[in-house]
């Protein structure tokens, strides 16, 4: 098979998308105490190389392509990952974050590549459905990153890490009688129900969203939507609590049909003083985006 190069599908990105140090503060964590650990859990860590599939025996990469591997602790389904860049003799840490290979699984097609300076990290772009566009940063990227190519299909398992939540639905948004709209919906429903005043209150506790918080920071959204299910989640999370909450965050296809459910990570520290969230429930949240190939090359 012909090597892999990164170019047909990449572009940089910049250095400060990579600064995972905020990432931890869900946890409780900050860079200090995060780097303190390292001298304990390195000699526990696994080497994700050890890991199926070891894509790059099946798509080697073009020459000039930084080798790389992940440590992962306490194992393969959620904790530390430390990004090792591997160059002759010579063994680098590069980055470390928070992560969980756990979350929802939907079939993306490949749109970008954004490379982080060391070339070992990447936000990707994809599609669901060919409607719903996000970016995620891809987990394991250092081994898997040969399966990236422009306009690939792949089975993405995505998860969110929550570093803030809101309960409870946001307050009606109210049509007067003189809003463009007011006779629209009149038209689209009948029955609708109007206030004494004349107004046409849409009620929001269904409505599902999920946008970029800004252009500055790829892979952070705000999402809001009904909760659908919530299980405790039973990974060891630096000693935290932690709960992984179902949220519908979009409707797609004809009609808006098909809802999009996704895994959000929720801690003890972020919850703060609230109880979990129930099915039935409605939430918003500022959330970090991850993912990772689960079954590559679908189509």
């Amino acid at each position: 098979m012909d090597k892999i190069a990164l170019e047909n599908i990449s572009e940089a990105g910049h250095d400060e998308w990579f600064d995972t140090g905020w990432w931890f503060e869900p946890f409780g964590l900050d860079r200090p105490a995060v780097l303190a650990k390292l001298r304990e859990v390195l000699p526990q860590s696994l080497d994700a190389r050890s890991l199926p599939p070891v894509s790059r025996k099946c798509y080697p990469l073009a020459d000039g392509e930084p080798e790389g591997t992940l440590l992962l602790w306490p194992g393969p389904r959620c904790g530390l990952a430390m990004l090792v860049s591997l160059g002759g003799d010579r063994q680098q840490l590069v980055s470390i974050w928070p992560f969980t290979s756990d979350g929802s699984t939907y079939r993306m097609e490949i749109d970008r590549v954004r490379l982080a300076p060391d070339r070992l990290q990447a936000i990707i772009t994809g599609a669901i459905g060919n409607e719903l566009v996000i970016e995620w940063h891809d987990i394991n990227f250092a081994m898997n990153r040969s399966f990236y190519v422009k306009g690939s299909v792949h089975e993405v398992a995505l998860a969110g890490i929550a570093h803030s939540v809101r309960f409870g639905a946001p307050p009606p948004l109210e049509f007067a009688l003189d809003h463009p709209l007011h006779a629209h919906l009149l038209d689209l429903q009948p029955e609708t129900a109007i206030t004494p005043s004349g107004t046409i209150p849409l009620v929001m506790d269904q409505m599902a969203s999920i946008m970029p918080i800004d252009d500055e920071t790829p892979t952070l959204y705000s999402i809001s939507g009904p909760v659908v299910a919530v299980e405790p989640y039973t990974g060891q999370l630096f000693g935290r609590t932690a709960w992984m909450v179902d949220v519908i965050v979009a409707r797609i296809g004809v009609g808006t049909e098909e809802d999009v459910t996704l895994s959000v990570l929720f801690t003890d520290k972020v919850l703060g003083s609230h109880t979990p969230p129930v099915p039935g429930g409605y939430l918003s949240a500022a959330i970090r985006l991850q993912g990772r190939i689960w079954l590559p090359n679908v189509t």
